[in-house]
């Protein structure tokens, strides 16, 4: 294991199926990044079909546990991830052990949290802890409250400055094609024009 820490980043996603586009979300085949799902229980491991037992991270309150012990790889993800507890989670562990990764060593130089819109606002203080911010909307999903909420809490933490915040884009999953995917993101720019701060 280097003698190192890494890079924390923040992706809010619109839907679970993300998790098989990483390469949309700027994710690539990379061997120094581990994902980890930031939730009170796990949705993505329905989506990759693994209902083993687990933690999650909350895992690294234990002293002796490390990051890269806890990553695992899978057939349908093209880098190491964190999956959520199988049993819902207290928020405060959650907020204990994203407090922790920045003093825990890895041979990672990119962590990236993975956080579903639609739980955003209720983990905001386990997912402050991140240097940069991000989401990635499905043009197949229609434009939720959820977004101009998020956005009030991410400038309410102040992770909207020019260095922290990495812009809202929209991407069409090639597992949910949509026809009207052209004209959808048009009225979807439209309607965000009142939420200046999450410019695109």
């Amino acid at each position: 294991m280097s003698n190192h820490y890494a890079r924390i980043e923040c992706i809010f996603y619109s839907h679970a199926w993300a998790i098989l586009n990483l390469e949309k979300l700027g994710i690539n085949t990379l061997e120094d990044t581990i994902i980890i799902e930031l939730s009170r229980q796990s949705t993505l491991s329905l989506v990759i079909n693994n209902s083993s037992q687990r933690t999650g991270i909350s895992a690294l309150l234990n002293p002796k546990v490390t990051l890269d012990s806890l990553a695992e790889y899978f057939p349908q993800l093209t880098t190491r991830i964190i999956l959520a507890s199988s049993q819902p989670m207290d928020i405060s562990s959650l907020c204990a052990a994203t407090q922790l990764l920045h003093y825990k060593e890895t041979d990672a130089k990119r962590i990236v949290l993975l956080v579903n819109m639609m739980d955003a606002c209720h983990l905001a203080e386990a997912w402050q802890c991140a240097e940069s911010y991000a989401i990635y909307w499905d043009l197949a999903d229609p434009i939720s409250p959820s977004l101009a909420l998020l956005g009030e809490k991410l400038a309410e933490y102040g992770c909207l400055s020019s260095s922290s915040w990495k812009g809202l884009h929209f991407y069409e999953s090639p597992h949910r094609e949509n026809p009207t995917a052209e004209s959808l993101l048009s009225s979807y720019k439209d309607v965000l024009t009142q939420y200046t701060s999450l410019s695109i």
